[in-house]
């Protein structure tokens, strides 16, 4: 046993040590940051062009604005043959991802784990047809129920990404011009709503719900409240499935007493354009490498042009949010582009934005 002879003066001050020690530190943030976020990016493959834009997104939201960022790598299959060739392409990924991002940076899931999330054995989902493709928001929900305590307290919503997802300048900034209140952020692409017919291919992929309640909402680029994520994970372990697309709107619209929605679509001032104006963030557009390379010289160019306008479209969008009664939709963020062909008022909204998003890019 060693004893320790310390007089009162010292363990007054082995005490104050004790207390800063246990203590978090808060991440340093860089002047002109907004609030900090957590950004998921999920992916099921590691292209070159997604390994760097995880890279940038992790200077950008953790390292200079404080937030917390991760590759959320799914895995559909059992790959306990380490062997087999989809263990070997696994490994090949998780090897490039954690040389780039450090082994904090990467969370893996497995078939277990998205089972015990979801309360049912692998393979036995209610719903018709593949999870991976049903449960797009499934890496979201996995990483609420098993990873969400290492969030830093200041943190309190979670954007998400899918692999395809790209955009230029800062996304931290992109983050930045939604209103803080709504608990959940998604895309109408070119509608004005969340409605949808019966007749859509994936309305009945669910295993509750009425007709009426069936809302439909794009998540290739969303935001969570925590509030929310913890509803929603509730509501799953409870049976409650419903197709990706419909799970935000639909959830939150159940909850409307306190739940907010907010929206944009294909004319809002952070969507990425091309030379004509016509939005490239699409549920179904396709970008290839040569368009992106042509895109992102564009989008540079235009930034350099215009200077940010006077007013604040963070709080443009607050103020829109606090004039919605609970539970409407808020829609759009900002100002919007009246005219596809209008390259002045083009050109003039997409030098103002801090960045721009683009869908979908897959090589």
């Amino acid at each position: 046993m060693l004893i320790l002879h310390t007089t009162g003066s010292a363990v007054r001050g082995l005490r104050v040590l004790q207390q800063h020690a246990s203590t978090p530190i808060a991440p340093v943030r860089a002047a002109g940051c907004p609030p900090p976020v957590a950004f998921l990016q999920k992916t099921h493959k590691v292209t070159q062009r997604f390994l760097d834009s995880a890279v940038l997104a992790k200077q950008q939201v953790q390292e200079r604005c404080g937030g917390y960022h991760r590759v959320l790598y799914s895995v559909h299959e059992d790959v306990r043959n380490a062997s087999s060739p989809k263990a070997r392409a696994v490994a090949s990924d998780l090897r490039r991802l954690r040389a780039a991002l450090g082994e904090d940076g990467v969370i893996t899931f497995g078939i277990h784990d998205f089972s015990t999330t979801f309360n049912f054995d692998w393979g036995k989902s209610p719903l018709r047809g593949r999870f991976s493709w049903n449960h797009c928001d499934a890496p979201e929900l996995v990483w609420f129920d098993l990873f969400s305590r290492d969030l830093d307290p200041a943190i309190k919503h979670v954007w998400t990404a899918e692999y395809d997802v790209a955009w230029t300048g800062d996304i931290a900034g992109v983050f930045g011009t939604f209103p803080e209140r709504p608990d959940f952020v998604c895309s109408t692409n070119h509608k004005k709503g969340m409605s949808v017919k019966p007749g859509w291919a994936n309305h009945k992929l669910r295993t509750w719900l009425q007709d009426n309640e069936v809302k439909q909402c794009f998540i290739m680029l969303a935001r969570y409240s925590l509030r929310y994520m913890r509803v929603f994970w509730e509501e799953t372990r409870m049976g409650h499935l419903q197709f990706c697309e419909v799970s935000g709107a639909a959830i939150c619209n159940r909850h409307h007493l306190w739940c907010q929605i907010h929206t944009f679509n294909s004319s809002s001032d952070i969507v990425g354009r091309d030379a004509n104006g016509t939005s490239m963030y699409q549920y179904n557009k396709h970008i290839s490498e040569e368009e992106w390379g042509q895109l992102a010289a564009g989008n540079a160019v235009l930034a350099q042009e215009t200077p940010p306008p006077a007013d604040d479209p963070q709080q443009a969008g607050e103020a829109a949010s606090e004039e919605a009664a609970s539970g409407q939709v808020v829609e759009e963020t900002g100002r919007r582009v009246t005219r596809a062909g209008d390259s002045a008022v083009s050109r003039g909204v997409m030098a103002s934005a801090p960045g721009h998003i683009f869908h979908a890019v897959k090589w």
